[in-house]
């Protein structure tokens, strides 16, 4: 006689609560999230800071709802937000206690003694916080298979329980995962951390590749008695199927000397750099660039008289003067630009 379908569905749910529940391999994607972030601060740092070196290191993750984890940042910290659509849709969320993010920003300027971060000091931040994440997207990309690039990388300002949120997109109450990191530069040492939510980290498991393991060698069971291998007569024929394979045979290797020649800078010395000189700049609406005509005049910012810009490769390199050679014209350096100028035209508006 058959069974009933309610049988049949009861015999399925038994034997399915027999079956161990799969194993969570989140904390494995987190602990390796971390990593290769806290990898790409160890290789920037010093370069951004001109520090001699730089170490971090991840600390157990929390999970807990995102205003929480925002609640529970020491106040005054540095929160900043980015975004890795090829891998969560979910927006990205990091900070920095806010000792750090003076000693980052600080170091970058040249200059020591700000107590609060300005305009300055916030665009110091994000041009290298862009750098620590260009060394992410490689991390990221080696570990998933696939082209990682950030985008979208902003410093909030406000208050954080109200901005992020606002500025992510993501839910007040969402459920998050919070990854404290403490840095040590030199002989500094402050915390950070990462925030990805529940979704992103779900997201992160399923694309991640898994990694496959090498098998160990079974061992050689100690039971079995040896098997005595007879060695071959050496007066036997071979076999006239046998195939002799010859030996490789490779020239001797001399040692020669080196030119002993500098392989440093010298080795780019050729690579040509367009250089651009920028009489000054204008921001017209579409309308008014619609009633342009041959004639017309477009007042530029600068004054007469006033150091116009040189730019290497589109970046503000030093300031100089217009000066006429031979029917030609020409500009006399005056100045080089400090760090400071330089992050100021980074951040000016284009045309």
């Amino acid at each position: 006689m058959g069974m009933s379908k309610d049988e049949i569905d009861k015999l399925v749910s038994d034997a399915s609560k027999d079956q161990p529940a799969p194993e969570d391999q989140r904390p494995g994607t987190i602990a390796k999230i971390a990593e290769l972030f806290v990898s790409s601060i160890e290789n920037i740092a010093p370069i951004l800071t001109s520090a001699q070196n730089a170490q971090g290191k991840s600390d157990t993750p929390v999970n807990k709802p995102l205003s929480e984890i925002v609640g529970s940042v020491p106040a005054g910290s540095s929160f900043f937000i980015f975004k890795i659509s090829v891998l969560c849709e979910d927006t990205w969320v990091g900070y920095l206690d806010k000792s750090l993010a003076l000693e980052i920003s600080q170091k970058m300027m040249n200059q020591e003694g700000a107590e609060e971060l300005d305009e300055a000091l916030t665009s110091a931040l994000v041009e290298g916080f862009n750098n620590v994440l260009g060394a992410y997207d490689t991390g990221l990309t080696e570990e998933f298979g696939v082209t990682v690039e950030h985008s979208d990388l902003k410093f909030l300002e406000g208050d954080p329980a109200e901005v992020v949120p606002a500025e992510s997109g993501l839910a007040a109450d969402v459920g998050a995962w919070q990854i404290p990191i403490e840095i040590n530069i030199d002989d500094f040492s402050a915390p950070m951390g990462m925030i990805l939510t529940d979704q992103a980290v779900t997201e992160l498991q399923e694309k991640r590749p898994q990694k496959a393991e090498t098998a160990p060698e079974p061992a050689a069971d100690a039971e079995t008695a040896p098997v005595d291998v007879e060695a071959p007569d050496a007066e036997a024929p071979v076999e006239p199927d046998a195939e002799e394979i010859p030996t490789a045979k490779f020239e001797e290797l001399e040692p020669r000397q080196t030119t002993g020649e500098a392989r440093g800078i010298e080795l780019i010395f050729d690579v040509p750099l367009t250089v651009t000189v920028e009489l000054g700049r204008k921001t017209l609406s579409v309308k008014e660039i619609l009633e342009l005509n041959p004639g017309s005049l477009v007042e530029l910012e600068k004054l007469a008289g006033e150091a116009v810009d040189l730019l290497v490769n589109g970046k503000l390199f030093a300031k100089g003067e217009v000066v006429v050679i031979d029917e030609n014209f020409g500009v006399r350096v005056s100045s080089i630009v400090t760090p400071k100028e330089r992050l100021q035209s980074l951040s000016r508006t284009e045309v």
